[in-house]
């Protein structure tokens, strides 16, 4: 199976065979979570760029520490 799928980890192939359905299983994280800020945290974030006038990349390095969940 692994030499005519091209398929190269023996561990894929084993779960593929254990699979009983032949749909493509949904990809993506299993539990969803919205990555916009909040409404604090929106807040928080526009307070400090206009007090420090820095750029997006700077306050999300400086806001990092306070807001953990930033991207």
């Amino acid at each position: 199976m692994d030499q005519t799928n091209g398929v190269q980890n023996p561990k894929t192939v084993a779960k593929w065979k254990k699979r009983t359905a032949v749909g493509d299983l949904p990809t993506g994280p299993k539990d969803a979570h919205s990555t916009v800020p909040g409404i604090e945290d929106e807040a928080i974030i526009v307070a400090f760029r206009r007090h420090t006038l820095l750029p997006l990349g700077g306050c999300l390095y400086a806001l990092k520490a306070t807001i953990p969940h930033l991207t």
